[in-house]
Formats: C-alpha cells, sequence, structure tokens
C-alpha cells in the first residue's frame, strides 16, 4: 500500500506540475498580447487573432514568433491539451468514485463514452447558439 501511495502521489505532483506550466504559460500570452491595449477583442478568436496579425502586438520577442506562424497553433494545443487533461481527470476521479464508493461496475468503455457525451455536450449547444 505505501508504495501504491507513493507512486500516486508522484503521478499527481508531475501532473500538477505540467498543468501549472501549461496554465502559467497561457495567462503569460494573454498579458503578454493584452498589455499594450492595441487588441480590442478579448475573446478567444480575438486573441487567436492577435496572435496571428503581428501588427497588433508590441512586443518585438512576440512580433518575430508571431511572423512563423506558431504562436496561435501552439496556444490551440496548448488548449486542447488542457481540455484533454481534464476530461482524463474526470473519467479516472469517476471510475474511483464509482468502484470505489458506489460500488458501481461498469465496463471502460461506458464509462469513458459517458463522461466524453457529458462533457461534448455544452460544447456543441454553444456552438449551436452561436453559428447562427
Amino acid at each position: 500500500i505505501r508504495q501504491t501511495v507513493r507512486f500516486t502521489t508522484w503521478d499527481s505532483n508531475i501532473q500538477l506540475s505540467l498543468a501549472f506550466i501549461v496554465n502559467s504559460l497561457l495567462l503569460i500570452m494573454g498579458v503578454a498580447v493584452f498589455k499594450t491595449g492595441a487588441v480590442q477583442d478579448s475573446s478567444f478568436f480575438g486573441l487567436y487573432d492577435a496572435l496571428n496579425n503581428t501588427s497588433m502586438l508590441s512586443n518585438p520577442v512576440l512580433i518575430a514568433v508571431a511572423k512563423s506562424g506558431v504562436l496561435s497553433t501552439l496556444f490551440a494545443v496548448a488548449l486542447l491539451a488542457s481540455g484533454q487533461n481534464s476530461t482524463i481527470t474526470g473519467t479516472l476521479t469517476g471510475q474511483v468514485i464509482m468502484e470505489g464508493f458506489i460500488h458501481m461496475r461498469m465496463p471502460l468503455w461506458a464509462r469513458r463514452l459517458v463522461t466524453r457525451i457529458i462533457s461534448v455536450i455544452p460544447v456543441i449547444a454553444c456552438v449551436a447558439m452561436t453559428s447562427g
């Protein structure tokens, strides 16, 4: 049991550290782009467009990197990875609760399917409401 607790602690610490780094980088990127006030649209698409359009940026390092076109792609990949990490964490948490506390046995594929469907429903609703 001690070895399992030790490995679980290491696993949790590594995952939380990686999530902290990704979230910090996203915040730093947002501050670097929006600090000058040149970007008026503070939505996700506004930030994505700002990272594609070098004339809206004031930092010379960001301008040099943005000209290569990788900033917007890295931003999108980081958000996708963050979302996947959240979904996986929710799935594993659900498994522990269902099996350990509720004693409800369910096939892994069914649990993952239910968790993914529940996490995708709000996204589909938002897309349906905004895509006039």
